[in-house]
């Protein structure tokens, strides 16, 4: 019987492109793979892979623009294909939830890291307790992050990505790499010059993002805007181009301080 086989794939943010691009690699070589060793496979096409980038891991899979697709656009019979447990699922409502889904519409989900049949009582079981132990695990990953960013805004330091408006000069001082924001002019008169936009279209957030993606409006990257990397742009160049802690002004960098590297800033903050 022919049925359908459609890729998935998630980046967390818009910066992640490879991210995706090696997910559809690694689902497109099992597929051709499971069409010669697997019983059933032989008359399997491909459905297309569907990707959500620039989306965080707390969303719900059904919930994401390209999650929702393809759950439309799925068959009974029909074959949902993940490279990774974690490029789909992030807590233990979401695999509940998206497990009832599947077993309502007879769709079959198949992640490849796993290898978990979930059409079985024991199966699903394992799925969800090992949902359980992911959405710990981020959560404890969330915890040392924050406390970490915590301090380094007492600083007045960066975190973990460069701040907008600012570029990080790494500097080798008292035996180890230390890194200080210093102001980048360039990706300020950008913000600058994209909030005055935004104040002459007189449009809300979203219709101004959708406005300037027609336009052909890029980042300073040349990739197309995100909403959320739209919103922090304008937020950041309507404030001065803040540091963490809500300072305009950078820490000095010690005298006696050895040059490593200048890092410009990322546009896709």
């Amino acid at each position: 019987m022919c049925f359908s086989v459609r890729g998935y794939g998630r980046a967390s943010t818009d910066a992640q492109v490879r991210s995706t691009e090696q997910q559809e690699a690694v689902e497109l070589e099992a597929f051709d793979l499971f069409r010669k060793v697997k019983p059933g496979w032989n008359d399997a096409q491909w459905g297309g892979f569907f990707r959500d980038e620039d989306t965080e891991r707390i969303s719900k899979f059904r919930e994401r623009h390209s999650g929702s697709l393809i759950l439309a656009a799925s068959r009974p019979g029909d074959v949902i294909l993940v490279a990774n447990y974690d490029r789909i699922f992030a807590s233990v409502v979401d695999v509940c939830e998206t497990l009832e889904l599947v077993r309502e519409r007879r769709i079959k989900l198949l992640i490849l890291d796993c290898d978990i049949d979930t059409t079985t009582d024991f199966g699903e079981s394992v799925f969800k307790l090992l949902a359980v132990i992911k959405e710990m695990e981020v959560k404890e990953i969330r915890r040392r992050v924050r406390e970490m960013n915590v301090h380094r805004r007492k600083i007045g330091l960066p975190c973990a990505r460069a701040v907008i408006g600012w570029k990080n000069v790494s500097v080798f001082h008292e035996g180890r790499i230390r890194r200080y924001p210093q102001p980048d002019h360039v990706a300020r008169r950008f913000g600058y010059d994209l909030l005055k936009q935004f104040t002459e279209w007189k449009k809300s957030f979203v219709q101004a993002h959708q406005f300037a993606n027609s336009i052909g409006l890029k980042q300073m990257n040349g990739r197309r805007w995100t909403l959320l990397t739209f919103k922090k742009w304008l937020k950041a160049a309507r404030d001065d181009f803040p540091l963490p802690n809500g300072s305009h002004d950078a820490p000095p960098i010690p005298p006696d301080a050895k040059p490593v590297v200048m890092n410009t800033i990322s546009a896709d903050v």
